[in-house]
């Protein structure tokens, strides 16, 4: 094994079990605002995991309503966030993305926009 490979454990493959890597392109202030917030959440928290839980949390609440215009983010800005999702989510996103005429990736975007905004919220005092 390499320096700094980690060995596969039961816990680890138990943790990726039904997971398939999914690339968004996020822009780069949200992935920072995701590793912090694993990073705030503690040991075993992944980035991955708040990506899941935001896409998940808005797929819910987005499920079967009207498509809306969805904010623009200049290339510029974006980079690529490579994570491990559950296939069934990701194949929800997806296949809302073709319904909504956009990409995955903007439907993410907006996830974690809500996610955000969401803490911001119950951070400054605001409702839950």
């Amino acid at each position: 094994m390499g320096l700094g490979a980690k060995r596969k454990t039961a816990g680890r493959k138990r943790a990726n079990a039904g997971k398939v890597k999914f690339l968004a392109v996020l822009p780069a202030a949200d992935i920072k605002a995701i590793k912090l917030r694993a990073i705030e959440r503690g040991r075993g928290v992944t980035a991955s995991q708040i990506l899941e839980e935001a896409v998940a949390a808005w797929l819910k609440l987005n499920r079967g309503a009207e498509p809306k215009p969805l904010q623009g983010v200049p290339a510029s800005e974006k980079l690529q966030f490579l994570s491990r999702m559950d296939a069934r989510l990701v194949k929800q996103i997806k296949v809302m993305a073709i319904d909504w005429k956009t990409t995955a990736s903007a439907l993410v975007r907006e996830s974690v926009a809500d996610l955000l905004n969401r803490d911001g919220d119950q951070q400054a005092g605001g409702k839950q």
